[in-house]
């Protein structure tokens, strides 16, 4: 979910990392990994994962991928005004003016930006969608409109009691998330100033996102993703960065956030070490916000040490959690691991998705939202800061998947067990 310096958007080829950031909501503003059962969970004389991949390539300055191609689907449906994924799983998109005879075009045009495979991405082992239809939606809003206005929103950050903002596809509008109802005047009054129209936008009270700061317990060799590590933390998606191999966790399960210091990493509390933090990037200008408060992700990113063995597979545990029945199973299938599979296109509105984590064990969720940009909280509800600025986190996906402390970078994929 990223770079070295800037943005650190982590863009895996053949595989994109994606990370639990913050309880209950964040899935890191990149691709989801999609994995399979390989049906050999053992681990034990596992052949070596390919070298050429997946190959993990900090990229700088990335844009959020999901926006362009929304901008794409403007540029082919002038009046297009967003997608997504309803609970059955079936396609929605808005239209200015949804006549029945435009289906046809919208989605020709849908499957030209995010795949042929698009119409069907609500299809999974929990919910099958057998004959997706796309519905159209009569939208207020053209898409270029909202990711105009949308440019212009990180501005109500100025205001203390705004703790995210975000461009919500399923009720085409943008979002100001508030703690007091009582901000809303001055949130309508500086939206005025920066010409963004009020009845485009929903001002919600809703509480910050909270990183998680804190069997998938005990030593597994070659270690793998949903593992727990010294943190305590969440072992996430393994791959190679500058030629090293290595994993993915968050920042903060670091000694210093935003810095590389060489943090030591065990695989699980008191266990042998197995790696060494090499890249950490740094927090940048958000203007009013500080000289060093930015950031796309919480990514950090752990060389192995030369005698750890290497698997790409995710964790597999004996059962799963839904979104409000509590934990997932963190004890381990030793029968079954979940293997990388393929790039998925970016996540939309509706998608299903899975994560494994050290406390909260396997469960699943729906993305809610697709680029929340918020001001994080920790456990106990203060603020987050980076040399005594408010840190703001950009460019967030929110799903609905139970995470709790000790999940902190655990591994988000859609799984596909076909």
């Amino acid at each position: 979910m990223t770079t070295l310096t800037d943005s650190f958007r982590t863009v895996v080829r053949w595989t994109r990392i994606a990370l639990a950031l913050f309880v209950l909501v964040a899935i890191q503003a990149c691709d989801l990994t999609s994995v399979e059962d390989n049906g050999d969970g053992n681990g034990d004389g596992d052949p070596p994962p390919d070298p050429d991949g997946p190959t993990i390539n900090l990229e700088e300055d990335a844009p959020p991928g999901l926006h362009r191609k929304l901008s794409m689907m403007s540029e082919r449906v002038a009046d297009f005004g967003g997608f997504y994924l309803n609970a059955d799983g079936q396609p929605v998109a808005y239209v200015l003016e949804p006549a029945e005879g435009r289906r046809s075009e919208v989605r020709a045009a849908l499957e030209d930006v995010f795949g042929d495979g698009i119409l069907a991405r609500g299809d999974s082992p929990r919910r099958s969608v057998e004959d997706p239809t796309l519905q159209l939606r009569e939208g207020t809003y053209a898409i270029d409109d909202l990711l105009a206005w949308y440019e212009r929103l990180p501005e109500v950050f100025s205001i203390e009691e705004v703790v995210m903002i975000d461009l919500y596809e399923r009720a085409n509008r943008l979002t100001v998330g508030v703690t007091t109802e009582e901000v809303a005047p001055q949130v309508e009054e500086r939206l005025a100033e920066i010409e963004v129209p009020r009845e485009a936008v929903q001002i919600t009270v809703r509480e910050p996102p909270q990183t998680n700061n804190h069997s998938l317990r005990n030593n597994v060799s070659p270690p793998r993703g949903g593992a727990e590590i010294s943190g305590t933390c969440t072992l996430g998606f393994v791959g190679r960065y500058q030629g090293d191999w290595g994993f993915i966790t968050n920042s903060h399960c670091t000694a210093q956030r935003g810095n590389v210091t060489g943090t030591t990493f065990n695989q699980s509390a008191g266990g042998s070490q197995i790696g060494v933090e090499s890249a950490d990037p740094s927090y940048r200008s958000c203007g009013f916000l500080g000289l060093r408060s930015c950031r796309d992700s919480d990514a950090a990113f752990v060389d192995f040490d030369s005698d750890v063995g290497v698997s790409t597979d995710v964790m597999r545990t004996q059962n799963w959690a839904a979104p409000g029945n509590g934990t997932g199973s963190i004890q381990i299938d030793h029968d079954a691991a979940m293997s990388l599979d393929e790039v998925s296109a970016h996540p939309v509105s509706g998608d299903m998705v899975d994560k494994v984590g050290r406390t909260s064990g396997w469960t699943y969720g729906f993305v809610n939202r697709t680029c929340t940009t918020g001001r994080p909280v920790d456990n106990n509800g203060n603020p987050i800061t980076v040399d005594g600025d408010r840190v703001l986190m950009k460019c967030q996906y929110e799903a609905s998947y139970l995470s709790q402390g000790g999940d902190s970078g655990s591994p988000v994929f859609i799984w596909n067990d076909f």
